[in-house]
C-alpha cells in the first residue's frame, strides 16, 4: 500500500500530464536522472505509473566514490524497474 506523501506525488503527477495534456502514458519520456532522493522519486513514480521511460545519468566524477556509487545505484535500480539507463561517464572521457 502507497503511503500518503507517495499518493500526493503520483495524484500530482497524473494531474499536470492531465492539466497541460503531455499524454506520458503514450510517449517516451527521458529522465535525467542523478541517483538523489529527488530525481529517484521521480524515476519510481513514472515507473509506479507505468509510463514509459529511459534514463539518463551523468557521472562528472567531481565527488569521487561517491560520485560512482550514484552511477552504480542508477544503474542497479534501473535494471531492478526493467528500465532502459543510459551513462555518459564524463570522468573516464577526459583527456589529459
Amino acid at each position: 500500500m502507497l503511503n500518503q506523501p507517495a499518493n500526493y506525488l503520483l495524484n500530482s503527477i497524473l494531474a499536470e500530464s492531465n492539466r497541460w495534456e503531455w499524454n506520458l502514458e503514450r510517449q517516451l519520456t527521458l529522465l535525467g536522472v542523478s541517483g538523489g532522493r529527488d530525481s529517484t522519486a521521480l524515476l519510481m513514480a513514472f515507473a509506479e505509473l507505468k509510463f514509459p521511460i529511459v534514463v539518463a545519468h551523468v557521472n562528472y566524477g567531481l565527488r569521487g566514490v561517491d560520485s560512482d556509487g550514484d552511477e552504480q545505484f542508477v544503474r542497479d535500480l534501473c535494471e531492478k524497474l526493467g528500465v532502459k539507463c543510459f551513462i555518459l561517464n564524463v570522468k573516464d572521457s577526459k583527456s589529459g
